[in-house]
């Protein structure tokens, strides 16, 4: 570990202790962005491209929460082998390449298209107005 990066490694481990004792942390961070960004967002005013991406990395960390139940409880137990670390690599590698493509084009100010999700994205916000970039 980077000498300099050991204070940044004790603030997490501080934020993962504190998130880990407060009881149903999980649905908190849900819901708080989705009713107060996605929901309510007379109260924020948040532009159309914050609120596109907080619906994408939403349902992104629902389709992993789906992907990990559906191995954890099906797959797992009756494939072995080869075949087994197959499934696990393809779908560890599907998710981590839907996440770095959202993140990378929300940090170069373009929206993440990713095919079903961004669909769903827009049924639920909306089109684009035509005001926003």
């Amino acid at each position: 570990m980077l000498p300099s990066a050991a204070p940044l490694w004790t603030i997490a481990a501080r934020c993962l202790e504190l998130y880990s004792r407060i009881p149903c942390a999980s649905l908190l961070s849900f819901g708080a962005p989705y009713t107060l960004l996605i929901k309510k967002k007379e109260l924020f005013k948040p532009s159309y491209f914050l609120r596109h991406h907080t619906m994408t990395a939403l349902l992104l960390s629902m389709l992993q929460y789906t992907l990990s139940m559906i191995y954890l409880k099906g797959v797992s137990a009756s494939v072995t082998g080869t075949a087994h670390e197959t499934i696990v690599l393809s779908l560890f590698i599907t998710a981590q390449t839907l996440l770095l493509s959202s993140m990378f084009s929300a940090l170069s100010a373009k929206y993440a298209w990713v095919p079903v999700v961004t669909e769903a994205v827009t049924m639920h916000i909306g089109e684009k107005p035509s005001d926003s970039y």
